[in-house]
């Protein structure tokens, strides 16, 4: 279904994604994004634990031009992770955060970024991908009660060093639209104590 909806979306539908989500056309590449016409949705493309790495995808969010989000029936719950950007991106600082645009954010200022479908979720698939590609891990939680809870159950089960970053937004995507650069996260991640298991 990905692949025929992929093949099928022109790339102005790309950019006016991009546009509307305050994100790099790039970064949605990266993520294996797309347009789904016939449904005139945007479909974002989930990962499980034996797929993350290559494109086999486990589910398939998808979200209206005004922010509803659904899934595809069928589909499992997963990870957005940028199948695209191994070889094209520095994966040794692994960001996470919560959903598929706040990883298009991460990822159009240059990080590697990957998504949890919520806030809670997908803990087992995460920590298979920081064991094998992350050095040191970034959470990047919503500026909420649950993004907060959420984060610190996730600090909870990472083995390398970690910390926990708070926009001063609601979350990274709004931080990224009011200008945040990566220059700007390094920086504030160079004032932060790192949890070292």
């Amino acid at each position: 279904m990905m692949n025929d909806w992929r093949a099928s979306a022109s790339e102005k539908k790309l950019e006016g994604m991009a546009d509307a989500l305050g994100v790099t056309t790039h970064a949605l590449w990266l993520l294996g994004a797309t347009w789904c016409e016939e449904k005139r949705l945007m479909a974002f493309p989930m990962y499980d634990e034996r797929s993350w790495g290559i494109d086999q995808v486990c589910g398939i969010r998808l979200r209206t031009m005004d922010g509803k989000k659904f899934a595809v029936t069928g589909s499992k719950s997963g990870v957005f992770f940028p199948f695209r950007a191994q070889l094209l991106i520095d994966a040794s600082r692994l960001f996470i955060c919560e959903g598929p645009t706040d990883t298009a954010a991460l990822l159009s200022l240059g990080l590697f970024g990957i998504g949890r479908a919520s806030c809670r979720g997908g803990i087992p698939i995460i920590e298979a991908i920081v064991d094998q590609i992350a050095q040191e891990v970034v959470i990047v939680c919503d500026n909420d009660s649950p993004g907060l809870e959420g984060a610190d159950l996730l600090m909870k089960s990472i083995r390398k060093p970690v910390v926990k970053l708070i926009p001063p937004t609601k979350d990274i995507r709004s931080f990224v639209q009011k200008g945040a650069t990566k220059a700007l996260i390094d920086s504030m991640l160079k004032d932060m104590i790192w949890k070292r298991k």
